[in-house]
């Protein structure tokens, strides 16, 4: 077996323990009202602006599945996909708390093309996931593949020429402090990459994805794209 396969193996295992270990701390945002908010609010900029009655949604890197969920409680029917397993274990579990929502949760690597056939999607949502895509021209070129024509993605992402905010202090425990350090050193460590806005807008275009709307003023910033 040749280096390369096996580096890549270990990279995966690496990201998926790195992304396990992060979904123990990551609903602690929850506590914050603005970011609730903000959930919510970025799912509705989504789910207001898709037409029929399937409203069929990918949600790529879903995380703990906040967006997936609010996306569903929006009456769409959603997908969501990412590499860890800790952090589907959670979407999953809070999924049931709703079992009136059309919402599935499965283990994908984004880096690895998605694992649907063309124009399976009427949308997709893609949030602070961008650096994570080894290369982001390929990532959304994939995302273009499994949307309709005419079908709608929302790309939330950091602007690298953007400081980042300050952070607030959440309620939490001395083993959730030891996890959010290890998450902190662990993005020292790993290359981590960042785009500025003009740089992501052209990735954009170069997908075929047709930006539609900006969000003004927003941070992070927010991209309503359509698949040509």
């Amino acid at each position: 077996m040749s280096a390369i396969p096996l580096a890549e193996r270990l990279r995966t295992q690496i990201e998926r323990l790195f992304w396990t270990l992060q979904s123990y701390t990551w609903d602690d945002y929850l506590q914050l009202p603005e970011f609730r908010d903000e959930v919510a609010d970025t799912a509705r900029l989504l789910a207001d602006r898709l037409e029929g009655t399937s409203r069929r949604v990918l949600d790529v890197g879903c995380g703990t599945g906040n967006y997936a969920l609010a996306l569903a409680n929006l009456g769409c029917e959603v997908v969501g996909i990412d590499i860890a397993g800790g952090m589907l274990a959670r979407a999953r579990a809070k999924a049931q708390q709703s079992p009136a929502f059309c919402v599935t949760f499965q283990a994908a690597d984004l880096n690895h093309g998605l694992p649907f056939p063309a124009q399976s999607f009427d949308g997709a949502i893609v949030v602070a996931v961008l650096q994570c895509a080894t290369d982001p021209r390929v990532f959304l070129r994939e995302i273009h593949r499994v949307l309709r024509p005419g079908g709608l993605l929302l790309l939330v992402a950091i602007d690298s020429s953007k400081r980042p905010a300050a952070k607030k202090k959440l309620r939490t425990t001395p083993l959730k402090r030891i996890l959010r350090q290890i998450k902190s050193i662990g993005n020292r460590s790993r290359t981590v990459r960042k785009y500025s806005r003009d740089e992501m807008l052209a990735f954009l275009r170069d997908a075929h994805l047709e930006v539609l709307e900006e969000a003004a003023s927003s941070s992070p910033l927010k991209f309503l794209a359509q698949a040509g």
